[in-house]
């Protein structure tokens, strides 16, 4: 687990101290397609994680599943769609809005119209409340693009993808209205977004020129925090 140790030690430099929110993905306590860690290792993450000061996260209803048959509680950013389908943080004067998105049916890859209607419902519910809308979604590379494809109404300005399939920094997606940026695996990197300008207007589209995006590797340049090195080293890992 030395890349969450990595992980910590950048999240909680204290020379980073420019305004931030700190945002995990769903699949960060099991990879999509893989086993149940088990409960020493879930309970592992979840303590690393509530050391890292998270903002706000989406959990995938097969990691709460796990959780819940594990008797753990994850920390309290980590939400499904289903218990709090909408967080609001306020930072530096600015209101940032995080849409998690309902998960897909069971045995499907793509959004039905009716899951694409309540996406669409939820983000024009939300979007004046907030100067940023972020959308949280599990439903792998291929369902999302499907629902940007479609161009919706109204989307999120900014979409973090998580589940199956490829890994990328940045798209822009929905005739340059929404930013798409898909974590790379096992929790090699932090992906970092740096807004220039905010959204405005219904014409607003994303370019090079208003945000810049980055994917910081951990690696061995990146100290190891010694605390959540310290709580994996105690748990019966696998």
């Amino acid at each position: 687990m030395g890349g969450l140790a990595r992980r910590a030690a950048y999240l909680l430099d204290k020379n980073n101290d420019s305004p931030r929110i700190v945002v995990g993905g769903a699949y960060e306590f099991t990879h999509k397609v893989g086993d149940d860690p088990g409960a020493s290792t879930l309970g592992a993450l979840a303590q690393a994680y509530d050391f890292m000061n998270y903002d706000v996260s989406l959990l995938a209803d097969e990691e709460q599943q796990m959780l819940n048959d594990a008797g753990i509680e994850p920390p309290a950013p980590w939400k499904t769609a289903e218990e709090q389908p909408v967080s609001i943080i306020r930072t530096s004067g600015y209101t940032v809005g995080f849409l998690r998105f309902p998960a897909l049916p069971e045995d499907t890859d793509i959004p039905d119209a009716m899951l694409v209607e309540q996406v669409t419902r939820l983000v024009a519910k939300t979007r004046p409340e907030v100067d940023l809308l972020v959308g949280l979604s599990s439903w792998g590379a291929y369902g999302e693009k499907a629902y940007l494809d479609q161009r919706p109404d109204e989307v999120p300005d900014i979409l973090l993808g998580g589940g199956r399939g490829m890994s990328f920094v940045k798209r822009f997606a929905s005739g340059d209205r929404v930013l798409w940026s898909r974590p790379y695996p096992r929790g090699k990197t932090v992906t970092r977004v740096s807004i220039g300008q905010l959204p405005e207007g219904e014409d607003f589209e994303w370019s090079n020129d208003t945000v810049s995006v980055g994917s910081i590797l951990l690696d061995d340049s990146i100290y190891e925090h010694p605390d959540v090195r310290g709580i994996f080293e105690k748990a019966d890992t696998k």
